[in-house]
């Protein structure tokens, strides 16, 4: 008799959990869709006066059913399609209303319903992996600190706008941990992708081609002089706008398509999700953040040098890709082209000498103050009044944003806590299949990302978090735990 057909250790058994999660009751993908046809409906009609309210309180309703039934992993889900839609109706909200508010209950709605399945982890006495705490215990003290000091220093709305952006992340990682399965939160998470990727992707080459007027609306009162002196997000025009999406960000939007594509490039080989990955990485490519390029460059190299995948194919699809593009869009081409060569002509790379002259400036600083300046000193919160704080200015880095904020003490701590996690992450994946590996590889291109961007506020730091608490999560092969026991759980 043959032999029977058996998994790659690791590979999770998603098919003894799809009947778990494919009723509609249980189908967050199916339910998020139904929530953004509705709330753009809305906004579209009445503009953002109903909007707000409609989309916040369907959004928890949606997310606090889910914790009711005990689905915590449809719950993430919906979260997860939160984050990733709930802009895109804010803007459409704003552009029929004639009012732009950068401080919506839209804009919130994510990081509350995050905030909430979070907190339904902790009052369920959520059996965390042991390693996972190494990260966590750390984050629970540092952060009421971090608030504390904020809140004296920078008042209260910068307090309480960064302390949101903090803690949401930490929601999406004590829902992996309280799922009753880890395979039902990768199958669920597989579902996110799945449309998740095609959807954001063509989104983002559909704004960059024809300029939606939301977007341009929303561009033109966020930077009012883009149009004749440029600005991070482009210019209001047709093949000016650098894409953000559905998102907020160009950089959120490179760090979601990122995690997007790896998750789906050995997951789903179904044409389906080959053609996902196609349009995820022309539209990561017209983003033009080199940040982000270069965490997609080091997974890939990671990938190649753990056998996850070919280095033929993967050199033959890379000239396919380039060749297109050089051939049907040469002025594309060119572009990309440009921003690739500025990364190893530093000498003349404005933004990399502007990066090297803020952790020149900054790195000193930060590490001279023991406590910070707390939440709302950096990013989001800082802007959120216009705060004016003394010292060098704090952009693009996500290590100095945490010594900012946390100050050398905790900030050095939790930096640490952060690189321990991740590190026992990857260790794991590398006995895991499809799609941990990618995660492994994504928490083990932390220290680069960190760098350049911020991976551990909002989305970019729900997906990170997601992705190591599942790899600590996660059974290991029984080789494995021959050669390494399993993290005990307390």
């Amino acid at each position: 008799m043959p032999a029977a057909a058996v998994d790659a250790p690791g590979t999770p058994d998603l098919d003894a959990d799809r009947t778990a999660v494919r009723s509609w009751q249980s189908n967050g993908t199916l339910l998020a869709a139904g929530l953004a046809v509705v709330s753009l409906a809305l906004a579209y009609l009445t503009g953002a006066t109903l909007t707000d309210p409609a989309f916040l309180v369907l959004s928890l309703g949606l997310v606090v059913w889910q914790i009711s039934v005990r689905r915590f992993e449809v719950a993430l889900e919906i979260v997860l399609w939160l984050w990733t839609m709930a802009p895109l109706i804010h803007r459409v909200a704003d552009w029929r209303s004639s009012i732009f508010n950068p401080a919506s209950l839209t804009l919130a709605t994510a990081a509350a319903c995050s905030i909430v399945l979070g907190l339904a982890c902790l009052r369920g006495r959520t059996r965390l992996p042991t390693p996972l705490l190494v990260f966590v215990l750390p984050a629970l003290v540092a952060i009421p600190v971090a608030a504390l000091v904020g809140l004296v220093l920078n008042g209260l709305a910068p307090a309480l706008v960064s302390a949101v952006q903090t803690i949401a992340p930490l929601g999406a990682a004590l829902a992996v941990c309280l799922s009753s399965s880890v395979d039902r939160v990768v199958a669920v998470v597989l579902r996110f992708a799945r449309w998740a990727l095609p959807v954001v992707s063509a989104y983002a080459i559909v704004q960059w081609v024809f300029a939606p007027a939301w977007d341009v609306f929303w561009l033109r009162s966020a930077f009012p002089l883009a149009e004749w002196l440029g600005s991070s997000f482009g210019v209001p025009y047709a093949f000016g706008i650098r894409p953000w999406g559905t998102v907020n960000a160009p950089y959120v939007l490179a760090a979601l398509l990122v995690f997007l594509i790896f998750t789906q490039l050995n997951a789903d080989k179904t044409l389906w999700g080959r053609l996902g990955v196609l349009l995820g990485v022309f539209a990561l490519a017209i983003t033009s953040v080199r940040a982000q390029w270069l965490t997609a460059a080091v997974v890939l190299v990671i990938f190649v040098l753990t056998r996850r995948i070919k280095l033929a194919p993967l050199v033959v699809f890379a000239g396919a890709g380039i060749g297109a593009i050089a051939l049907f869009l040469p002025d594309i081409g060119e572009k990309i082209w440009n921003r690739l060569t500025s990364l190893t002509d530093t000498d003349t790379d404005t933004s990399f000498l502007a990066r090297l002259d803020i952790y020149g400036d900054a790195l000193p600083y930060v590490l001279s103050d023991p406590l910070g300046k707390g939440l709302g000193s950096t990013g989001s919160g800082a802007r959120a009044q216009g705060q004016l704080l003394s010292g060098p200015r704090i952009a693009d880095s996500n290590y100095l944003d945490i010594l900012q904020a946390h100050g050398a003490v905790f900030g050095i701590l939790l930096i640490a806590a952060l690189f321990t996690v991740a590190g026992l992450a990857f260790v794991r994946s590398l006995f895991l299949g499809p799609p941990f590996h990618a995660w492994g590889a994504l928490a083990a291109a932390l220290p680069v990302t960190m760098l350049l961007g911020n991976v551990t506020l909002s989305l970019p730091g729900s997906l990170t978090l997601l992705g190591i608490a599942a790899c600590l999560t996660a059974p290991m092969p029984a080789t494995a735990r021959r050669r390494s026991a399993s993290p005990d759980r307390v």
